[in-house]
């Protein structure tokens, strides 16, 4: 999926015709510059985008497995020659699929973490995933590991801590042992609501992480 627009206004470009070399596939961007390409195979695709006014041009794109790429590709008129490089922006389609970018993208007050996020922190277990995240608390535990609290009251009795629901693949679960039903491996991504702002039916009086696995 992506867009084709004006290189150098930025403006979209209404059906631009696209072809993907050596194959059938082949129509118009829509009124908007957006396109769809249907699943292809893993590997390198060679992109032709022809408009009238402007240089035919050809990307190479890179196809991965399990994963939506958003590319914008900018065109420019027949008399300039410059071309800036394609922004691509690569999501995962488990999380597309579930809300993940949507919620992301509508301003909700949590706290995001894709897989990449989680492979860059490297952590050993699930619990250190949350080390630092403002308005948690790790609570030692015993064998089962630490418990994920949140610094937010919901009545007199919390001394000042919470603990959030927990969601699994959108299933709500009454097991909060994190560190022993989870593998950060099998993690796709997490989100991290404290208190108020909870979307929809995630909601909670003192809020929710939502972990979504691979």
């Amino acid at each position: 999926m992506g867009s084709i627009v004006d290189q150098l206004s930025g403006e979209p470009l209404r059906s631009a015709s696209l072809e993907v070399r050596n194959t059938e596939i082949r129509g118009p961007a829509g009124d908007d510059g957006r396109f769809i390409l249907p699943p292809m195979p893993p590997g390198t695709i060679a992109l032709q985008i022809v408009h009238p006014g402007f240089e035919p041009r050809v990307e190479d794109l890179d196809v991965l497995a399990g994963q939506i790429v958003d590319v914008r590709i900018g065109l420019v008129a027949s008399s300039t020659h410059e071309l800036e490089p394609v922004l691509v922006r690569v999501r995962s389609r488990i999380l597309e699929s579930r809300g993940f970018y949507e919620r992301q993208s509508q301003g909700y007050s949590g706290i995001f973490f894709s897989r990449k996020d989680i492979e860059e922190r490297d952590p050993r277990n699930v619990s250190e995933l949350f080390d630092g995240v403002p308005g948690t608390r790790l609570v030692p535990g015993d064998l089962d590991g630490p418990q994920i609290v949140f610094t937010r009251a919901i009545s007199m009795r919390d001394s000042g801590v919470c603990r959030p629901a927990l969601f699994l693949d959108g299933v709500k679960s009454q097991i909060r042992l994190y560190d022993m039903i989870l593998d950060p491996m099998h993690i796709e991504g997490i989100e991290v609501y404290v208190g108020a702002g909870v979307p929809g039916r995630f909601n909670d009086p003192c809020g929710a992480i939502l972990f979504w696995t691979r």
